[in-house]
């Protein structure tokens, strides 16, 4: 072996090698606790690091929290928050949640603005939803389509016919209809239009807007016009054909036979006395609506004037053997128009004498109420059914036109006086006498000087009851 032949370099250089290994060993120990340590204290720094930007951070998240806190109690106030000055997303989010409650609060301001106007509206307002569904309506819908607490506005809108327009309406099309609607005792004419409304968020279809409208009063002035027209015309027409026919009759011979010429002429003057008295009326009352008559206010002595109006009345009434009886309080003085109130007197005592029967009787007669005096021309004539009453002061308006054609009236009277009595800031009014007959009433103010406690004028006046039934 060659092991054997090896001399003593041999053995020095195993020597060298058994000399070197503990060296080496030394220094990688050495070198791997060097990179323990680095590692460790690496690892102290990551963590220290960690935990100071950690507590940064949860700084920062806390002062966010106690702002979203603070959001969720109703409080922004910069006190309040623990939220550092150099906390950009804090304080931006707080400008931010500031300018949104800015918002909100101006969209509250605008919402009950709108609210406040939607329920002081005239008209009525009902929103409906895709669906059919109402999601708003206002007070004056709630009243014009006669809505009780426990209705549903649904079912009320079929109720009424309404849910034809509405189809119209969500298709896409302004509908219109006009329903007549029940609310108590009072019929009332209301028009509803139906307008889509602009779809939103992608569907197809975005509900209904009805708007109410209540065109009583309008219908009732166009009947009225109606009436008018149609009234004046008969009435101008009449006496016109009778004046004609009479003229060509005379024209035509008539004036050489002395009794039918007499008979013609007084037709001719009756009628051509009706036809000035019904353009003088009209005159009048177009005066009087259009404000060009001026009213004065004096005191004027109740039993005077009535007194006054009866002695011109007397001779008719006389013909039919009607008694006519004054039972005012000496006293009683009113503040109003001495022409206004003769010629109210006129036309009212005047129409009781024209609508009592013969031997029939009529009384005048006056009562003190509060600081006003109410007059009473009173007749036992035929009456006036309920269903005239509220129209006997329109107008033309004839409870009988045959007889009130035949006993000369104009259809105009009433009207007047309804006219007069308001201009002297007075009421008028018309009740059924018992056991039957026709009660006209007039309500006018007393006189200034007679309101005063203590006056003479008050001492005197002793409380006067209407007609008691006969």
């Amino acid at each position: 072996m060659r092991l054997l032949d090896s001399g003593p370099c041999a053995w020095g250089a195993l020597g060298s090698v058994g000399s070197a290994a503990p060296v080496t060993l030394l220094h990688e120990a050495t070198g791997n606790l060097v990179v323990v340590v680095v590692v460790v204290v690496v690892g102290l720094l990551v963590a220290i690091a960690a935990a100071i930007a950690s507590r940064a951070v949860l700084s920062r998240l806390r002062g966010v929290l106690q702002l979203v806190r603070a959001i969720r109690r109703g409080s922004l106030l910069r006190d309040d928050l623990d939220v550092d000055d150099d906390a950009e997303l804090p304080r931006s989010f707080a400008a931010l949640t500031r300018e949104l409650e800015h918002n909100v609060q101006s969209l509250a301001v605008e919402r009950d603005r709108f609210d406040a106007l939607l329920q002081a509206m005239g008209e009525g307002v009902v929103a409906l939803d895709d669906a059919g569904h109402v999601v708003l309506a206002n007070a004056a819908a709630r009243t014009l389509l006669a809505l009780a607490p426990d209705d549903v506005f649904e079912r009320r809108l079929a109720v009424l016919s309404l849910l034809g327009i509405i189809d119209d309406a969500a298709g896409g099309t302004t509908a219109a209809a006009e329903v007549e609607v029940v609310n108590g005792d009072k019929l009332r004419r209301v028009l509803v239009r139906a307008t889509p409304k602009p779809a939103v968020s992608g569907r197809a279809r975005g509900g209904v807007v009805l708007v109410v409208h209540d065109v009583t009063e309008i219908r009732r002035l166009e009947t009225l016009r109606r009436d008018f027209v149609a009234n004046v015309s008969h009435e101008l027409r009449t006496p016109c054909s009778v004046i004609l026919a009479n003229a060509e009759t005379l024209l035509s011979g008539a004036l050489d036979d002395g009794p039918r010429a007499q008979k013609f002429v007084e037709a001719l003057h009756r009628n051509a006395e009706h036809l000035a008295r019904l353009i003088a009326d009209l005159l009048e009352l177009s005066k009087i609506e259009a404000g060009k008559v001026t009213f004065v206010r004096v005191p004027l002595n109740l039993r005077d004037a009535a007194a006054h109006v009866v002695e011109a009345i007397e001779p008719r009434a006389r013909a039919k053997d009607i008694s006519i009886v004054v039972d005012v309080d000496a006293a009683l003085q009113i503040e109003g128009d001495p022409k206004a109130l003769d010629q109210v007197l006129i036309n009212l005592i005047d129409n009781a004498v024209k609508y009592t029967c013969a031997g029939g009787h009529v009384r005048v007669s006056a009562q003190r109420v509060d600081n006003a005096v109410r007059l009473w021309i009173e007749d036992d004539g035929p009456g006036v059914e309920p269903k005239h009453k509220e129209r006997l002061f329109e107008r033309f308006y004839r409870v009988d036109s045959g007889r009130s054609r035949d006993v000369g009236g104009t259809g105009l009277g009433l009207a007047i006086v309804k006219h007069l009595v308001e201009a002297m800031d007075g009421e008028v009014g018309v009740e059924d006498a018992l056991p039957h007959g026709t009660r006209f009433w007039v309500q006018l103010r007393l006189f200034a000087a007679a309101r005063r406690p203590g006056s003479a004028a008050v001492d005197a006046v002793t409380a006067i009851s209407p007609m008691s039934p006969r």
